[in-house]
């Protein structure tokens, strides 16, 4: 049987459309909202500077065509931001790495805009220097190293004092019955 005997439907079907891994069909003129996820990465250290690595992952998206911008407090950042091209993340979608090298300074907010043809207006996820995932793993450590402290310590000081229960306040006296038993 030859192509041409099927539907014409079917036949645009079979060569528009690909099913994704994710469950669902990507066909001509459809597009895939991206995902957006800020890192931080630590660059270098200076005597005078720290400088650091910003890196806006944008992933999940189609088509591919796609544009990112990073902000910082607002004015646009065009100076020492690297992309890379996108590329396939082997599920018929893209992803794109937008590093910006910058010094960071407290208060700053950074954001990476994403403009794709699947969102109606930019995509915009900001980031702020307090906000790190670093930053949160040494204060939940430093929190429960903390409230352990306190668990051991209250556990030792019960022990301790039921301890000394059975002593009575003069251990001289205690020592003196002993002997003369």
């Amino acid at each position: 049987m030859r192509i041409s005997a099927f539907p014409e439907t079917l036949v645009s079907l079979l060569f528009c459309c690909s099913l994704l891994t994710s469950g669902f069909m990507l066909c001509n003129g459809s597009s895939v909202e991206p995902s957006i996820k800020i890192s931080l990465m630590n660059q270098y250290e200076e005597s005078h500077t720290k400088q650091h690595m910003l890196i806006c992952n944008v992933f999940g998206f189609y088509p591919s065509v796609i544009e990112v911008k990073w902000y910082r407090n607002g004015q646009e950042e065009t100076e020492l931001v690297q992309s890379t091209e996108p590329y396939h993340n082997g599920d018929w979608s893209y992803q794109i790495l937008v590093m910006l090298e910058t010094e960071i300074q407290k208060g700053d907010t950074f954001t990476c805009e994403v403009h794709h043809s699947s969102l109606k207006d930019p995509h915009r996820v900001d980031w702020h220097p307090q906000s790190s995932d670093a930053a949160k793993n040494k204060m939940a450590t430093g929190i429960v190293g903390f409230v352990l402290g306190i668990v051991f310590f209250i556990v030792g000081l019960v022990i301790y004092m039921r301890g000394r229960k059975g002593q009575t306040s003069f251990p001289g006296q205690q020592n003196e019955r002993f002997l003369s038993q």
